[in-house]
């Protein structure tokens, strides 16, 4: 396990709780930007390892990534993010994932994203006992990237039901 990554679980295990029956861990993450580098110059893939293997040692039942999975929203960024969730125990089943600007390339409606991850939005799901997540994806297209092909990020939609 690489140092920056290993002080920082260090750091957190003294957070972990027995394990109990009436218990449902999430670990919940956004901005992962695969395909770029950490800080400390680390590459993503290398520390999202490490930080998914400390998810097992944790015991953490679900994943929630609430957008930028990828650095440009690239076939092969998104693939290996699924890839590496899959590895690690944390498959179709036990994550939730919803698009960010950067997992939204030009000249696309997000498509791309919701094939590799296998799911639509919106949509509730149980995600444990008595745990139920409703998963928009709120990202709006820039009408620029559709017809001038470049890159313009995308924006939010504020959600208000009432």
């Amino acid at each position: 396990m690489e140092p920056e990554v290993a002080s920082t679980l260090e750091a957190s295990s003294g957070l972990r709780a027995p394990r109990d029956h009436g218990v449902f861990r999430i670990a919940h993450w956004s901005d992962l930007h695969v395909g770029s580098r950490t800080p400390g110059g680390l590459e993503v893939e290398v520390a999202l390892r490490a930080l998914l293997s400390g998810l097992r040692q944790l015991e953490v039942d679900g994943l929630i990534v609430s957008g930028d999975l990828s650095k440009f929203g690239k076939r092969d960024e998104l693939m290996l993010t699924r890839e590496l969730f899959d590895a690690y125990g944390y498959g179709r089943h036990r994550r939730i994932v919803v698009p960010g600007n950067h997992d939204v390339p030009p000249g696309t409606d997000g498509a791309m994203f919701r094939e590799i991850f296998e799911t639509q939005y919106p949509y509730v799901e149980e995600f444990g006992p008595k745990v139920w997540v409703a998963a928009f994806d709120s990202n709006v297209v820039d009408q620029r990237m559709l017809f001038e092909r470049r890159w313009v990020n995308v924006r939010g939609l504020s959600l208000i039901h009432i």
